[in-house]
Formats: structure tokens, C-alpha cells, sequence
């Protein structure tokens, strides 16, 4: 009964490795004193930290072996193995089998009279139905759960239940609502400590705060998630529940072994069997141990990439609103200086840039097409701007089809927008800003060049009108850069010089964008 006990500590703390190790040592005390009680209730205990560990084959026999002897003398367990071998279809994704496990359940529990046993009952029922695309069903047994709970003060009940009910809303593109029951309910397991329910918590809580766009708390909550999950698994878990079990099968055999009439017999028997479990185990130990790195890799690298992105996405929602804030910054100054015609002319044309950008801002990669026309767009308002004081060029190498090569989002206008402040607005006569796209080798180059007055004198410049200015576009895109940077062979890369005459004179500033070539 101790060692039962503390197997079931292990398992509420989600240390499965060690409640399997506790459990394996009741079923062999519980199966030499022939006491078919324990070995049922231990095999279903057993099954579960097996389900958790992913081994559904060993967990549904275990958990048939409970429900063969609960269905004449326990009612309660008999509950509780029909919900776990339901659970086994849900792993399979067989939720319209796993259903009538957890309505069985549901009717053996109201006999029973059992609270806590009905609301797990119809969070099971509710997740059927919810995986289905029944939601109405799914919403009114989630709702009852928590109800139940609430009545028994069940707090890990109710705490995953507002989880189910958050999951439900972000279905139904409710993400505030989600958003609320999914950090309630988190608060209560954290309170608890139970790491498997806290996981799923906070990749609800991801998955809302993404949908709506909020990418630094998606980021943050992802974050969470990976400190849970690394905790739940690790590099030698996988090893460790192979030689649990192979040590059970090898005391079990040894045990039938001693029952054997003749000793030479015996010792003959056991001098085989010995040999072949330890080449067994050795072989089985390394290769477990090569599966789990591999599997510990894998996910590792995942959520590395996952990160990344939700970076990315919070650098480019940082970089549209100080693009809106210097066009309307803009647009304020024109209305003062021209026509009310002319300000609506120049609004317009902003209007149209920004739907553009809206619409390229949450893409990873768009055409260049898409990133050429965004780009006109820019450039027209500004030479409204600045009174047609300059003109401009884009060009695309004939080798290069703007529809099939895609390019990151935003990453010429910064340097555009650079030429513009710094170079063109400083220069007496009329300036001339180029844009050009042409691929070498595996990358594709974009350079963007001006005959403005050059970094030197823009310098000066800028540090007599704005001694402490720092350009943000700036920041932003070198931030985005080492963000690409991450886990590349191939690198990005951003060389910006002073273009100068025969007698070093500078005539302009040319930045040169070097990314991995990327096509549809």
C-alpha cells in the first residue's frame, strides 16, 4: 500500500518514470500474494503513467486486465478503466469510438452517485464531442463539468474545465472570452502544481494569444510551455520505462523458473536465460536511448523555430506602426503646407499603402510582386511629399519572375526610407533613388542606391536637427536579420557604403541586402 501510494505521487506530479518503477514493484508483491484487488487496481495506475509515456499497447492491456476483474467486484474502477481505454481512441484519434467508453462511465458514476466521477465523465464526454465539431453538445457538457466542480470545490476540475471551455472559444474565434477562462484556470494549476494539465493550459493560452495577433504574450506564454513540456520529457525518459519493464518480465520468468523440478535443470536455464536478457537489454537500452535523442532533438528544434517566428511577427507589428506614425507625421505637415485637394490626394494614396501593408504584415514571405508594389505605393507618396523633388527606379533582373520569388515583407522601405531622410531631403538639386533585384548564386540581392549627400554629411546634419535621434526602421531591421540569422548556414547579410567619384567625392550611399534565394 506505501509503495502503491507513492507511485500515485509520482504520477500526480507527472514523474511517470518513477510511478512506473513504484508500480512494477506492486504488481510483483500483488501477484505473489495472489491478491487480485491490488493487481487490478495497480495495473490500471500502471497503464496510465504508460499512456503518458506514449505506450499505448502496453497501457491498453494493463488497463483490460484492471476491467476483466472490475466488472464483477468494482464498479468505481470498472468507471475508470472504461474512461482510460476511451482515452486510448482519442490518442488515435478515433473520438467517435471513444464516446460510448465515457457515456458508460458517465451512467455507472450516477449510480454510484460519485460528483467528482461525473464531472471527469463529462469533460470526457465534452472533449468527444468538442473533437467531432459538435460544439453546442461539447459547450453544455464542458459547463456542467465545471458546475459540478464548482458544487465539490474540485479545483483541479474546474481548473480544467475553464481550459476545455477556453479551447472551445478560440474554435469559435471568441479569444477574449478564451483568453480569460484559459488564465483563470492556469492560475489554479499552477497553484496545484500539475505539469501535464499546465502544458495544455498554456498551449491554449499560445494558440489564443496568436489568433489574435498579440505576439509578444504568445511569445511569452509559449515560453511557459516549453519550460513545462521540457519538464514532462527528457532524453533518458524513453530508456528508463524499457528497462523497467524488462526487468518485471525478467523477475517474472525467473520466478517460473524456481518451480521447475530438477536444480541442474534450473541452473541450466537460468545460465541461458541470463545471457539473452542482457544482450536483450543492451541492445534495447542503446537503441531507445538513440530514439529519445533523436525525439529530444526534434522537439527541440521546434520550438526553437516557433520562437523565432513569433519574434519575427512581433519585430514586423513593432515596425508597422512607427512606418504609420512618420506617413501620418507627414500627411499632418502637407495639409498645413498645400490645398485641402492636394492633402486629400495624399491620404488617399495612403490609404492604399496601408491596406497593402495590412495585408503583407502577417505573411512570413510574400511575391515580389506583392514587395514591388507596396514599394511604388511608398514612393509616390513620398515624392507628394517632398514637392516631386526626386524621381525613382525599381528594377527586377529579366532572370527573375516577381510571382514565383518571395522575399520577407518591409525589408527594401527601411532603406528606401533612409535614402529619403538622410540623403535625397538634404540635397539642393533633384535626387534620384534606384531599387534593384537581381539574383547571384543561391541568394537574391536587393540594392537600393541614392545620389543624396552621403552618411557623413547626413550625420552632421542629423545631429545638429536631432543630437540623440536613432533611426528605428534601422534597429528594427537589424534586429529582424539576426532573428534570420538564427540556425542558417546561409547568413543574411546588409552592407551599406558612400559612393564616391574619381577624386573621392561622395555621390550618394548604396546598401546592398543579400538573403537565401526563396521562390514558390
Amino acid at each position: 500500500n506505501c509503495l502503491y501510494n507513492i507511485g500515485n505521487i509520482h504520477q500526480n506530479k507527472g514523474d511517470h518514470a518513477q510511478s512506473v518503477r513504484y508500480y512494477l514493484k506492486v504488481l510483483r508483491l500483488a501477484e505473489l500474494r495472489n491478491d487480485a484487488e491490488m493487481t487490478a487496481l495497480t495495473s490500471n495506475a500502471l497503464a496510465n503513467s504508460l499512456q503518458m509515456q506514449g505506450d499505448l499497447a502496453k497501457a491498453r492491456e494493463y488497463y483490460r486486465r484492471s476491467l476483466s476483474w472490475s466488472r464483477l467486484y468494482d464498479k468505481d474502477l470498472m468507471a475508470m478503466n472504461l474512461i482510460n481505454l476511451g482515452r486510448l481512441h482519442f490518442v488515435e484519434r478515433n473520438y467517435a469510438q471513444a464516446l460510448p467508453y465515457a457515456q458508460k462511465a458517465l451512467r455507472i458514476r450516477k449510480e454510484l452517485g460519485d460528483k467528482a466521477g461525473i464531472r471527469s465523465a463529462l469533460e470526457h464526454i465534452g472533449e468527444a464531442y468538442f473533437r467531432m465539431g459538435q460544439l453546442q453538445k461539447a459547450e453544455a457538457s464542458f459547463r456542467e463539468a465545471l458546475a459540478t466542480a464548482r458544487q465539490i470545490g474540485e479545483r483541479l476540475g474546474m481548473a480544467t474545465a475553464m481550459i476545455d471551455l477556453a479551447a472551445l472559444h478560440q474554435v469559435r474565434k471568441e479569444y477574449r472570452q478564451g483568453v480569460v477562462l484559459a488564465r483563470q484556470g492556469l492560475k489554479v494549476l499552477e497553484e496545484l502544481g500539475s505539469k501535464e494539465e499546465i502544458r495544455e493550459g498554456y498551449q491554449t493560452l499560445t494558440a489564443l494569444y496568436e489568433a489574435m495577433g498579440d505576439y509578444r504574450q504568445a511569445l511569452k506564454s509559449y515560453k511557459r510551455l516549453v519550460q513545462y513540456q521540457d519538464s514532462l520529457t527528457g532524453l533518458a525518459t524513453a530508456g528508463t520505462i524499457a528497462e523497467l519493464h524488462t526487468r518485471y518480465d525478467t523477475q517474472k520468468k525467473e520466478q517460473q523458473i524456481k518451480v521447475l523440478s530438477q536444480q541442474g535443470q534450473i541452473q541450466q536455464l537460468q545460465l541461458r536465460q541470463q545471457h539473452l536478457y542482457l544482450g536483450g537489454l543492451g541492445v534495447l537500452v542503446a537503441l531507445m536511448t538513440g530514439l529519445g535523442y533523436l525525439f529530444f532533438r526534434h522537439n527541440t528544434l521546434r520550438y526553437q523555430q516557433k520562437t523565432i517566428l513569433l519574434e519575427q511577427k512581433l519585430l514586423r507589428t513593432q515596425l508597422n506602426p512607427h512606418f504609420i506614425f512618420n506617413a501620418l507625421t507627414a500627411i499632418q505637415q502637407f495639409m498645413y503646407q498645400h490645398s485641402a485637394a492636394e492633402a486629400g490626394k495624399y491620404l488617399a494614396k495612403f490609404a492604399k499603402l496601408m491596406r497593402l501593408i495590412l495585408e503583407n504584415s502577417r505573411q512570413e514571405y510574400i511575391s515580389l510582386r506583392q514587395e514591388i508594389q507596396t514599394l511604388e505605393h511608398y514612393l509616390e507618396l513620398q515624392r507628394l511629399r517632398f514637392g516631386d523633388k526626386f524621381d525613382y527606379q525599381i528594377g527586377v533582373d529579366p532572370g527573375l519572375d516577381p510571382e514565383e520569388v518571395t522575399v520577407p515583407p518591409m525589408f527594401a522601405q527601411p532603406l528606401v526610407e533612409n535614402s529619403l531622410e538622410h540623403g535625397i531631403l538634404h540635397k539642393s538639386d533633384r535626387g534620384l533613388v534606384q531599387v534593384r533585384y537581381h539574383r547571384q548564386g543561391d541568394q537574391l540581392v536587393l540594392e537600393v542606391e541614392d545620389n543624396g549627400v552621403g552618411r557623413q554629411r547626413a550625420g552632421e546634419l542629423a545631429s545638429v536637427r536631432r543630437p540623440e535621434h536613432v533611426s528605428l526602421a534601422t534597429r528594427i531591421t537589424q534586429e529582424r536579420i539576426l532573428l534570420l540569422n538564427r540556425h542558417r548556414n546561409r547568413k543574411v547579410k546588409l552592407k551599406v557604403e558612400d559612393l564616391v567619384d574619381q577624386h573621392q567625392v561622395v555621390m550618394g550611399t548604396k546598401a546592398t541586402f543579400a538573403f537565401p534565394f526563396k521562390s514558390n
